[in-house]
């Protein structure tokens, strides 16, 4: 009702958007989540609108039917009937790279989390880490081969006769051997965001001579 009467003189064809409804309940909200919006408000490098958004991630974080990725924030964001989606979307996608950069909120995949002071501040801490890249490689490459594929071996199954035949198969990552070249004719070689090697177009022009099933990982911070 508040948001309604906050709005009642504009034109018509307006809709209210989700972060109003922020503005009307600050007074009955937790002095810990507030604070995480007035420090937003008091950061230089925090434009309005990244508030806005910022606020819409607070009032759904606890909604487990809402997906908290850039379409559905978008839509919550619509403030009139003819709204340029695509552009607002856009404006929403630079407000969440924008808010993760500075550690008001999380990004897990395309899913965005509401950080209070105190994640922000483990996050921080994480972030000031320095860490070796070859050992982030290593742990990769762990994750890939010993927990995701498993299988060091090759299983064929023939259609005409059904026997089974098992081909090994060499491990690489980064243009590097992982544990231990068996001499096999094929591999499988992962090609991370850390590797000088590891544009699209190297990825495809090195799989055109080499017999290997090359994986290029995704460009992203997760890693």
């Amino acid at each position: 009702k508040d948001s309604a009467y906050a709005v009642r003189e504009e034109q018509e064809g307006l809709l209210i958007p989700f972060n109003k409804f922020y503005d009307t309940l600050e007074g009955h909200i937790d002095h810990t989540y507030r604070m995480v919006i007035t420090n937003a408000i008091k950061n230089t490098k925090i434009e309005d609108f990244d508030v806005e958004v910022l606020k819409v991630l607070f009032l759904i974080k606890s909604v487990t039917m809402i997906t908290k990725n850039v379409e559905n924030i978008t839509t919550l964001m619509i403030s009139k009937i003819d709204e340029d989606r695509i552009a607002l979307q856009k404006k929403v996608q630079k407000s969440l790279d924008n808010l993760v950069e500075q550690t008001f909120i999380q990004n897990n995949g395309d899913i965005y989390v509401f950080l209070s002071n105190e994640q922000q501040e483990i996050n921080n801490r994480i972030k000031d880490e320095s860490y070796d890249t070859g050992d982030v490689v290593k742990e990769i490459g762990a994750n890939v081969f010993q927990y995701i594929i498993k299988d060091s071996k090759y299983r064929y199954i023939s259609v005409h006769n059904k026997r089974r035949y098992d081909f090994s198969y060499n491990q690489f990552i980064d243009g590097s051997v992982y544990g231990r070249n068996v001499g096999a004719d094929i591999g499988v070689a992962l090609v991370t965001p850390l590797s000088d090697n590891g544009t699209e177009d190297e990825v495809r022009r090195i799989s055109t001579f080499e017999p290997n099933v090359y994986v290029r990982m995704a460009e992203n911070s997760l890693y």
